[in-house]
């Protein structure tokens, strides 16, 4: 069942931006090299790695307290992985230290993180002749229990 849901629209620079616990990650991320097209994760974070720069993407959170359901929009790109927080809660934030929500976690601990990705292709477009636009690439976050089934 969906116990919280939250919407941002973080500011996307050099490619990026952080939900999770990222207090540490603003300088070193700048150096990082993706191997995957969408996603870094480390120490209870990740990074999502835009097909734009410069621009505020749009971000939903879903907190589940068990597997959700698929969904059923079309996307880009998709990951699941699991991630450990040390406190019950995630942050939005961009690489300059922005933070644009907290979303509180029912605990700490081991959660299974589901990143989808959708319109890419129109906010790299976009990017080449204007610059902080709002929306075209739509993030959906569904996270849930690691130990619930799913």
């Amino acid at each position: 069942m969906l116990i919280e849901e939250v919407h941002a629209q973080p500011r996307v620079d050099e490619h990026m931006f952080i939900v999770g616990d990222a207090s540490d990650w603003a300088a070193p991320l700048r150096q990082l090299e993706f191997d995957d097209p969408i996603c870094f994760s480390r120490d209870g974070a990740v990074a999502l790695y835009s097909a734009a720069t410069s621009f505020y993407a749009d971000l939903t959170i879903q907190v589940y307290d068990e597997s959700p359901p698929e969904p059923t929009t079309s996307v880009d790109d998709e990951r699941t992985l699991v991630l450990q927080f040390a406190t019950p809660e995630v942050t939005v934030r961009d690489l300059n230290g922005e933070d644009y929500e907290t979303l509180p976690l029912p605990s700490e601990g081991s959660w299974n993180v589901r990143i989808r990705v959708r319109g890419r292709t129109e906010a790299a477009r976009r990017a080449q002749d204007e610059y902080f636009f709002r929306g075209e690439e739509i993030w959906l976050l569904q996270m849930w229990p690691a130990s619930a089934h799913g």
